[in-house]
């Protein structure tokens, strides 16, 4: 192409100006500029006669919501108003609008046939010269103090012309309140761990009823007491109150306790006015430990144990109101007598120091401290609840402090475990009914001369803490008196009768913790006339022995010679038990 047109320019060059003129090659290029500007002129002529101008910027567009103090949550009135300062007549035209997502529109107020689910109005021409101005009512829901934008297009189209021109506009809104306000009410310093209470209330200023609110937390772990705390509905003017605690950090910090509010809007959760709590942790470092003054291997009933406590302030807080509780474990310690005996004072399962009985707890500033020695003394028997196996003794430093007011400060020092000897009990009796009522025994009672009476021998022994090991259960049956062989053995072997001895024995290796043991069997005797008038021996040289398999404590425990006297439970005992004649 580029050589057609070279070719062209040079045979035309030859033709017309080589060798005619003087100046040949001047004369050409002159020429030729000539011609490209006089094209020029005419495409650019041609082109501004066909071309229509747009006039976008002859259409004015203006918003506005009133000049009132809006609040997220109120009714709004949104107007637009625009103007055709063209000499044009404006067609097809349109106003759509973009609306915040929390806008709920007023149906009735603006109709759908007015203003379409598209969010589109339907304007007619607009003359030159020509205005108008359409307006949308509902409740617009923002975050408050945070900036939300309107958008207007106004579209159209020039008459005699199908190409569609567009005039745009925004507005930018900015709510400063809602009509939720909120509450919170905490302490804006506490001590580390603690479980902080707060009181959040909110109330629905506005003129109609919130379906849905949600809470968020952020800033900390809240437990709410209210079941419907975190979604809620409010009708106008109500208040609602909600409660809960704070689960504060272990260490040393400053968080920021956040509630936000949102109100569930065209199905979305517009946040509203937050309100938050600047909580300072303050740890005082309070170290206290209990030790033993003396070897102790294990703690059983009646035993007295010193025990050495100490506690110090190694924080740059001064504390006041200090006390420190020594808890101990339940049904082990004989609260009273330690008390007296050692000037403490006593306060559920624990014994407490304070300012009136250890004048070293009432100096709370850097470096005060104090140790002591308390004498413990434990019950005649344990009563332990939840399967304790051990003397737990925890020393808990309390108290207050200036930068935390209407809190206390308690601190867990190190505590001192001894093992618990389990106990043992053994119980023996003689049967002739059940406690039901069931007979048991055979014959005649009283007993009679020459006739056989058969009872039954009931043995039983608990153990508590540990383990039983190598139990070892024996008895001896006097004259005249034989075991049958029936017998009923709850754990372990059956007894073992050994009749050149009389004895009657039983063993088993390992009896587990927190057990009962129920050995029963069944005895023959045959009064003699000799025994006339008398009650029978039964039983004698009851023993039991085992071994603590924890601990290692051994015992040896004896129960009473048996007779044919019956117990009060037993329907038998109102037979009398002397011997009869026959």
């Amino acid at each position: 192409m580029l050589k057609k047109i070279y070719s062209f320019f040079h045979r035309h060059y030859h033709a017309r100006y080589h060798g005619i003129y003087h100046h040949a090659k001047q004369l050409f290029i002159f020429d030729i500029v000539l011609l490209l500007l006089a094209t020029l002129m005419l495409g650019t002529s041609l082109w501004f006669f066909f071309w229509k101008p747009g006039i976008a910027n002859l259409i004015e567009l203006s918003m506005s919501v009133g000049g009132n103090r809006i609040k997220s949550g109120e009714e709004v009135r949104l107007t637009v108003d625009y103007a055709n300062h063209s000499k044009h007549l404006l067609t097809d035209v349109a106003l759509a609008l973009r609306l915040p997502e929390g806008f709920v529109i007023n149906r009735q107020a603006t109709p759908e046939s007015v203003f379409s689910n598209n969010s589109t109005f339907t304007i007619p021409p607009v003359p030159p010269g020509g205005k108008g101005q359409i307006t949308v009512t509902g409740r617009l829901w923002a975050m408050p103090q945070h900036e939300e934008n309107i958008f207007g297009t106004f579209s159209y189209k020039q008459e005699k012309s199908e190409e569609r021109e567009q005039a745009l506009t925004s507005f930018l809104l900015s709510l400063p309140e809602s009509v939720l306000r909120p509450r919170l009410v905490i302490a804006s310093s506490t001590f580390p761990s603690a479980s902080l209470p707060f009181t959040y209330t909110l109330q629905n200023t506005g003129a109609v009823a919130i379906e849905e609110i949600q809470l968020n937390v952020t800033g900390g772990n809240a437990a709410f007491d209210q079941p419907d705390a975190t979604t809620f509905s409010l009708a106008r003017q109500e208040t609602k109150t909600i409660t809960g605690r704070l689960a504060v950090p272990e260490k040393t910090a400053n968080i920021v306790f956040t509630i936000t509010p949102a109100a569930l809007v065209n199905n979305r959760p517009i946040a509203q006015t937050p309100v938050q709590t600047k909580i300072t942790i303050i740890a005082p470092r309070v170290a206290s430990s209990a030790r033993l003054a003396e070897p102790v291997a294990y703690a059983e009933p009646t035993q007295k144990i010193p025990i050495i406590v100490s506690w110090r302030n190694d924080s740059d807080y001064s504390l006041k109101a200090q006390r420190l509780r020594l808890a101990t474990t339940p049904g082990l310690v004989d609260l009273k007598t330690t008390a007296l005996e050692n000037n403490l004072k006593i306060e559920g399962n624990a014994l407490i120091a304070d300012s009136s009985n250890r004048t070293a707890l009432a100096s709370g500033g850097r470096g005060s401290g104090d140790t002591f020695t308390v004498n413990f003394t434990l019950l005649p028997a344990f009563t332990t609840a939840n399967d304790a196996d051990s003397f737990t003794l925890t020393p808990i430093f309390e108290g207050d402090a200036t930068e935390v007011p209407g809190q206390k400060f308690s601190e867990t020092g190190k505590a001192i475990h001894i093992p618990l000897a389990t106990e043992v009990a053994l119980k023996s009796e003689v049967r002739y009914y059940t406690d039901e009522g069931d007979q048991l025994g055979r014959g005649p009672l009283p007993p009679t001369v020459g006739e056989a009476t058969k009872y039954w021998i009931f043995v039983q022994f608990t153990n508590t803490a540990n383990p039983l090991r190598d139990a070892t259960l024996a008895l001896v049956l006097p004259p005249g008196v034989e075991f049958t062989g029936r017998q009923s053995v709850t754990i372990g072997p059956e007894l073992v009768y050994n009749s050149t001895s009389k004895t009657v024995s039983w063993h088993y290796r390992l009896i587990p913790a927190r057990s009962s043991a129920g050995l029963y069997f069944e005895v023959a005797l045959r009064p003699t006339p000799n025994q006339l008038g008398e009650t029978l021996t039964i039983t004698k040289d009851i023993t039991l022995t085992a071994t603590d398999d924890t601990v290692g404590k051994n015992f040896q425990l004896t129960g009473p010679s048996l007779t044919n006297i019956l117990g009060p439970t037993d329907r038998g005992s109102t037979a009398g038990a002397t011997v009869v004649a026959r």
